[in-house]
């Protein structure tokens, strides 16, 4: 997510995380890794390639961002890309770092709904599997609640910055998993550990609350046996 939304802070936080996740790729060489970026377009900045420092090059030069939100956009050219260049007989996986907040193109409604069914035909004929990460960059809250003489302090970890309906929708849809990532720590454990379950054998086996719309666990074909992965400690699963 390229947009308007993704400036300052929020990207510097961003790039460093998803130079965490290019970094537990690359223990593999065979891996390949491409990068998209969209607002109110999309821009293939890297192809599929296994030169991970040119792909962490190419995300740190980023700047702020700019535009809406065409997630559809993102996701469709990201699609076609893996679609014509992915290697058979191995897992195609896309991974969606946003706030969720589609707008584009007009109105609202058929932005969501093209986002929708551009995931799901991208697992139904290419058989990618969609991984949301719901960030938004927001520093956590602090609510003050007065109960007779007692103040309840609640804090919760900027959650409210992100559409998690629809995240959580797109996971299902693209027979993944969707991560909340309240913190910037979080969001690169996230990243990091699902770049470890891409080059591991099995799927992190996570211990989850009642099952929840995209959080079923899903199992990933291996690329290489690289030993079990490992899950996140401090990550939100929902």
């Amino acid at each position: 997510d390229y947009s308007g939304s993704t400036k300052g802070d929020k990207l510097t936080k961003e790039k460093k995380a998803a130079g965490v996740f290019i970094d537990t790729l690359a223990r593999n060489p065979r891996n390949r890794v491409g990068f998209v970026v969209f607002n109110s377009q999309s821009k293939l900045v890297s192809g599929l390639t296994s030169d991970f420092a040119f792909v962490k090059q190419e995300i740190n030069g980023l700047r702020d961002g700019n535009g809406f939100t065409c997630i559809k956009c993102g996701i469709e050219l990201a699609n076609s890309h893996l679609a014509a260049n992915g290697r058979a007989g191995l897992p195609k996986v896309l991974v969606l770092l946003s706030d969720g907040y589609a707008n584009r193109p007009q109105p609202k409604e058929q932005a969501i709904q093209l986002t929708r069914d551009t995931v799901s035909q991208g697992h139904q004929q290419h058989r990618i599997t969609y991984y949301p990460i719901g960030f938004s960059g927001d520093a956590p809250k602090i609510k003050t609640i007065k109960t007779g003489g007692s103040i309840t302090v609640i804090t919760s970890g900027g959650d409210e910055g992100v559409n998690e309906p629809l995240m959580k929708e797109l996971a299902t849809l693209g027979g993944g998993r969707y991560y909340f990532a309240p913190t910037n720590a979080d969001l690169e454990t996230v990243l990091r550990d699902l770049g470890v379950a891409l080059i591991c054998q099995q799927s992190p086996q996570v211990a989850q609350p009642a099952p929840q719309q995209g959080s079923e666990p899903v199992v990933v074909q291996p690329i290489v046996n690289a030993g079990a992965a490992t899950p996140p400690t401090s990550t939100t699963f929902r």
